[in-house]
Parts: C-alpha cells; structure tokens; sequence
C-alpha cells in the first residue's frame, strides 16, 4: 500500500451517523469563529454532499448510503431513464453518483418530472415517487436551491484557484460568506430528507433493504 492510500472506517449505523453530523457541524462553527473559512467551506461542501446522497436514498435511488451508483434494481431503470431523457437514451449506460453535480441532476430531474406529471403513473415506484414529493417535498423550493448550490459550487472552485492571486481582505469576506451560505443550503436539504424520512414510505413501498 502506497503510504498516501489510507483506509478511513465508515459509520455503521444511524447512532454513529448523528455523532459524526455533530462533531463536523462543532467543526464548522470553530472554524468559522476563528476565520478558518476555507475548512468550514469544506465541511459546508461535505455535509452537502451527505445529505443529498441521503436525498437518493431516501427516495429509493441507492440500496445503502454508501453506494456510489445507482444500486437498486426495482428503481435504477426508472431513475435512468428520467436521467437520459429515454429508455433508448438509458440503455448501456452507468450512472455513477460520486459527483456532486450528478447528485443534484438526478434529484433535479425527478422533481421536474413530478411537476409535469398528470396523474398517478401506472409504475409503482413513480406513484410512490410522485405522491411523497408532492406530499412531502418543498419542489420549488429544492430547485431553486439546487440551482443556487451550482453557482456555490463553481464559486467554490473559483476561490480555492484564487488563493494565491487575490486581495486578501476580499478573499477573506468572500470565503466567510461562501461557508455560510454552504452551510444554509445543508440545512435546507437536510430539512427535505427529514420529510422523506419521517414516513420513509418509498423505500417501505418498494421493499428495498440495506
């Protein structure tokens, strides 16, 4: 093993989770009080990511918060085909959800198809679908915020290549409020999985087991 290559052990189990969530969130709120803005940015960015991972779980996308791509035989060709646009567009193709854009896409796209959906689909898993985000998600809500984590996203980037050639006082203000507004769109998104989660009927529904 290369001494760069370090294995990391994940959490087990929801307890674990909630000490984890914790002690990232005591993380943020020192690195923020102390200036360490790029850290609290990165931990706004990983937590982020988190919980829209938690998002595809929750709606039946990934068999375990692990995963990184779609797993789930009973939903990946429904989720495929709304990702690509067609069953024939699908075909052949891997769906890896190890980027954050990908993530947010994903969950994009179903909103979008519930919003022009009539009906109740003759799919079992697009009924349930449709049902919980009409029911239980704020739909405009998340895509406007999605739209939003782009933008943070690419502005992220444009800071961390900035490091060396910008004033430091900008630089400074700009890092501070970057972390802050990471840290409200965790919030935001973890409030819609909470809701997701509370029923947890998607997954019930469709009898996907960890």
């Amino acid at each position: 093993m290369s001494k760069y290559e370090t294995h990391f052990e994940a959490v087990k189990n929801n307890q674990e989770k909630a000490v984890t969530y914790r002690e990232q969130i005591k993380r943020y709120n020192i690195a923020l009080k102390n200036e360490f803005y790029i850290e609290a940015g990165m931990i706004a960015y990983a937590m982020l990511e988190d919980r829209l991972k938690a998002f595809l779980y929750y709606i039946g996308a990934i068999r375990t918060i692990e995963a990184d791509k779609l797993n789930v035989d009973k939903t990946k060709k429904t989720l495929k085909n709304i990702y690509f646009g067609s069953e024939e567009a699908a075909r052949n193709k891997r769906l890896d959800i190890n980027k954050i854009s990908i993530k947010q896409s994903i969950i994009r796209k179903t909103l979008a198809w519930t919003e022009n959906c009539i009906g109740t689909p003759e799919n079992q898993y697009l009924a349930a679908l449709k049902k919980e985000y009409e029911g239980r998600v704020d739909i405009g809500g998340l895509l406007d915020t999605l739209s939003e984590i782009d933008v943070w996203t690419k502005e992220r980037n444009e800071l961390v290549h900035g490091l060396m050639n910008k004033k430091v006082d900008v630089l400074s203000d700009k890092l501070c409020l970057h972390a802050k507004e990471g840290m409200e769109y965790v919030r935001f998104v973890d409030s819609q999985v909470k809701s997701l989660k509370s029923s947890n009927t998607i997954r019930k529904k469709m009898k996907i087991k960890d």
